[in-house]
């Protein structure tokens, strides 16, 4: 048995390890990360090395406890929490050590948004300065010239063989989400029968990815084509629904468009994505918002603001993306966010790069490069956890007295299960190992070392 001042001296040590863990324990989100709404991954260390045992491991997100995992030989343990609130949130790790002592990882803050951006491939300049936390492309592949911090979500853009392999490689799973068609209900995009789409979700709800609907051109609920394919799929299949939008005026469109969205969750009952989103008139007659009027720009910048703030103050909003178009467009140009060409970012730019921003983020410079934002973990002071106390051996030998010099050493070796004795109730400390009991006591230690 270990001797008092062995427990203490390891005592002295476990605090120190435990004030490691303590620092190092959170492994993502990274401190100061901005990070897209919805499920959040949280990944942290084990804490080992405790004379108590590590029962379980409780996560809390901003206080509020969201999952508890039984304790493992995992040498990384991760789960997720949910929340779709444009903010800073803090999460922290407690180890629940048996006697129902804690040791409390130190807190870490995070930023999430539900701000993104749609990257079109005809860019020659990508603005990379919009405070964005999440961008796609429409293609299954990252675009290799935006910065790697921001997260990708891969589209599946139509019915393609491509597409269905993609599904079905494992490797993609670390992308964790995918968006489904593009515009299926039209011609000149994924031009998809609402049953074929509806066969093909095969493919998505065994990819072991999160998954988005078909993204329609309008609303759900005033799309034949997405009612028709709600019908022949099992809807619990799908995580979230998607869809585009352009309205084609913006006079008192803020406030129609939010009603529009509140029927969307009403009549589904699912998060929403918002993956096309701005003001465009494709009617030739009227050239409103090509992007030459000031009088139309400032109209759209006032639609966007206060569709914004709707957005961000609906809980089932997970995640939106304003349509980049081409400055000279002449049905959008005044929804254009940047230059395609230089990278500059337009009055409406600039707008949507000041708004859904979590209060506290310091947003990226405009060359796109990280700010000088310092962002660190709080620590938590636990109780003390008092020291483990030596469990009491009963001698079962009768020829070793309590008041024996050796007597301490004998019972470690007893309970360490060094030795055993030379027969009942026999220890014969008085008398000469033999070889053969040497050689069985060397193989006990190197078992009990290991």
């Amino acid at each position: 048995e270990q001797s008092v001042q062995d427990v203490i001296a390891k005592t002295s040590g476990e605090e120190q390890i435990r004030e490691q863990w303590k620092m190092r324990a959170v492994e993502l989100p990274a401190s100061g990360e901005l990070i897209p709404a919805g499920y959040i991954q949280v990944t942290w260390r084990p804490l080992t090395g405790t004379l108590r045992k590590i029962l379980a491991y409780r996560v809390y997100l901003d206080e509020m406890l969201c999952e508890e995992i039984d304790a493992g030989e995992e040498e990384m343990f991760s789960c997720e929490v949910y929340t779709t609130k444009t903010a800073s949130h803090q999460v922290k790790i407690e180890a629940v050590l048996e006697g129902d002592y804690i040791v409390t990882s130190d807190i870490r803050t995070f930023f999430v948004s539900k701000k993104g951006v749609g990257i079109p491939n005809e860019a020659k300049v990508i603005s990379q300065d919009m405070g964005a936390s999440w961008y796609y492309n429409w293609s299954s592949k990252p675009d290799l010239r935006v910065k790697s911090d921001l997260t990708f979500v891969p589209m599946i853009w139509s019915g393609y063989p491509e597409g269905i392999n993609w599904l079905g490689n494992p490797e993609n799973r670390k992308y964790r989400t995918v968006l489904g068609y593009n515009e299926p209900d039209r011609s000149d995009q994924a031009n998809m029968t609402p049953a074929v789409a509806a066969a093909n979700q095969t493919y998505f709800s065994s990819s072991g990815l999160r998954i988005g609907s078909p993204a329609v051109s309008t609303f759900p609920t005033g799309s034949g084509w997405f009612k028709e394919y709600a019908e022949q799929v099992n809807m619990d299949e799908i995580d979230f629904i998607a869809f585009h939008c352009y309205p084609g005026w913006t006079d008192g469109k803020a406030e129609a468009f939010l009603k529009d969205l509140d029927r969307v969750y009403e009549t589904y009952h699912k998060p929403i994505w918002i993956t096309e989103l701005a003001i465009a008139r494709w009617d030739g007659d009227f050239l409103w918002f090509n992007g030459k009027d000031e009088g139309y720009n400032q109209k759209v910048r006032e639609f966007m603001q206060n569709l914004i703030k709707g957005l961000e103050e609906r809980e089932y909003v997970e995640r939106y993306a304003w349509q980049q178009f081409d400055l000279y467009d002449w049905a959008g140009g005044s929804s254009c966010l940047y230059d395609q060409y230089t990278g500059i970012l337009t009055t409406l730019g600039s707008l949507y790069r000041s708004c859904g921003n979590p209060e506290g983020y310091v947003l990226p410079k405009l060359d796109g490069t990280a700010s000088e934002q310092e962002v660190v973990d709080i620590p938590v002071q636990d109780p003390k956890i008092p020291e483990k106390e030596p469990v009491p051996i009963e001698n079962p030998y009768g020829d070793v007295r309590e008041d024996d010099w050796f007597y301490s050493e004998v019972m470690t070796a007893y309970k360490q299960g060094l030795m055993t004795g030379t027969g009942p109730k026999l220890f014969s400390p008085c008398e000469t190992l033999s070889r053969a009991q040497f050689a069985l006591i060397l193989t006990a230690f190197r078992r009990v070392k290991k």
